[in-house]
């Protein structure tokens, strides 16, 4: 958990600097520059940690606010479209890789490929990487990933012959289909 939280903060951090060094519709009066921060978080662990990474960047920079708006995953594709076209989008986006090449290659998002430390980029395989790339540019930073997995029941497996798969001989797909 420690882990995936500083990843989710590096991660954070990183699309906070990079944002604010692009410039923002919120700048105040005083100089001060306001980022809106669309987080998809949910669970009410998730959004309290996305909450208190909000509030200790707020305290470590006061010169560049973040200002934290919940958004919904039922509806974020439509809702950001709308804003998108609308000039009003949040500067920073929680979403998922696979809504990111329509706002990738209808140029609403900034590429971040120049801007992302090394450190970042080598903490993160690069099969991950691959799902925020469009074209030349890098359009995300990859912060969690939810492995999907089948569970079979070995005892009825084997009842009906069917070989177990290891990781030195997982199924073909020929036998995922058979089975």
């Amino acid at each position: 958990m420690r882990t995936t939280t500083r990843l989710v903060a590096a991660a954070a951090t990183t699309v906070l600097l990079m944002s604010g060094c692009s410039g923002s519709d919120g700048d105040a009066a005083d100089g001060r520059i306001t980022l809106r921060f669309q987080s998809l978080a949910w669970q009410d662990e998730s959004v309290a940690v996305n909450k208190e990474l909000v509030k200790e960047w707020n305290a470590a920079h006061p010169d560049v606010r973040v200002e934290y708006v919940q958004g919904s995953w039922d509806s974020v594709h439509d809702q950001l479209l709308t804003s998108f076209e609308g000039g009003e989008a949040p500067d920073i986006i929680h979403d998922a890789s696979d809504d990111l090449a329509d706002f990738a290659y209808g140029g609403y998002l900034a590429d971040l490929d120049g801007l992302l430390p090394d450190r970042l980029k080598r903490d993160i395989p690069e099969q991950s990487w691959r799902t925020t790339k469009f074209g030349d540019g890098v359009y995300g930073v990859p912060f969690l990933q939810e492995p999907r997995v089948l569970i079979a029941n070995k005892k009825i497996l084997e009842a009906f012959g069917v070989r177990i798969p290891t990781v030195e001989q997982p199924w073909t797909w020929a036998e995922f289909r058979s089975a």
